[in-house]
């Protein structure tokens, strides 16, 4: 069982459809300390479960690889 979990809310920007939302789900996914991924197309986020504390750059680079822009970042 894994202790308390790490979570954040990334606002996104240019999210067009279903297929975008599973780009950016498996490419959060292929982050080592990332349990679970959450992307909601109408509000423009995504929820991120972490097993341990990783940089924000980390998240933007692999999201800015495919196109999208972050607007911001915020542990909840």
């Amino acid at each position: 069982m894994l202790g308390k979990k790490i979570k954040k809310i990334i606002y996104l920007e240019g999210l067009n459809c279903q297929h975008c939302v599973k780009r950016i789900e498996n490419i959060l996914k292929e982050i080592d300390v990332v349990v679970r991924v959450k992307v909601n197309l109408e509000k423009q986020e995504c929820i991120v479960y972490l097993k341990e504390n990783i940089e924000h750059s980390i998240i933007i680079k692999k999201i800015e690889s495919l196109g999208f822009q972050v607007g911001e970042i915020k542990n909840i």
